[in-house]
């Protein structure tokens, strides 16, 4: 499960796919995203809350706690590039805080097409 999958149960809307900087590794079960200056671009979705109280769910499932040096990710905001028009929106996005070193990384930054072809 994605948090994609999560976020219709909470009156979240899809509004489109998306790119964000950063660079994307294979972490088994969940895909790792990492911030980086340049040279990657991870495939994702901008969606649209309702209410902030989404947050709440959402931090953990994605094990965020804010202001805990021990949380597995940490949500930042960042200017994703809407893949239908390629307008750019400040959107909120989880990044992995572990070392990545022994993760896959991949190359493509496109974790579904990963899960398709397991």
């Amino acid at each position: 499960m994605q948090a994609g999958d999560i976020l219709p149960l909470y009156g979240a809307r899809m509004v489109a796919p998306a790119l964000v900087t950063g660079a994307l590794y294979d972490a088994g079960e969940y895909p790792a995203a990492v911030q980086v200056d340049a040279g990657g671009q991870i495939v994702g979705e901008l969606w649209e809350l309702p209410d902030p109280a989404i947050f709440q769910p959402l931090d953990e499932y994605e094990e965020y706690q804010e202001g805990d040096p021990d949380s597995l990710f940490v949500r930042e905001l960042v200017t994703p590039t809407r893949l239908d028009n390629g307008k750019k929106e400040p959107a909120w996005a989880y990044f992995y805080t572990n070392p990545v070193h022994g993760l896959s990384r991949i190359e493509l930054g496109d974790y579904r097409k990963v899960i398709a072809r397991r």
